[in-house]
């Protein structure tokens, strides 16, 4: 994931921006149902994506994917 970022980072750099920041995140949760006393659901997942700052121009630039891959990131 690293590796992934820091590549985010130079390509920014190299695009032109004098601020480039991108940032991983990961969140798990779980739940549950009960209805009278009656579980009823049982649920889980795990959300992750990756967020890009950059400034160009002067300007701030924002963008997100839920999806940690190079191709998503580009």
């Amino acid at each position: 994931m690293r590796d992934l970022l820091e590549s985010v980072v130079q390509k920014g750099v190299g695009a032109g921006a004098s601020f480039c920041e991108a940032r991983f995140f990961e969140g798990r949760s779980s739940g549950i149902s009960i209805e009278n006393g009656v579980a009823r659901t049982l649920g889980s997942g795990i959300r992750q994506g990756v967020g890009i700052r950059v400034i160009v121009g002067g300007r701030w630039g924002f963008a997100s994917t839920n999806l940690a891959t190079k191709r998503s990131v580009e």
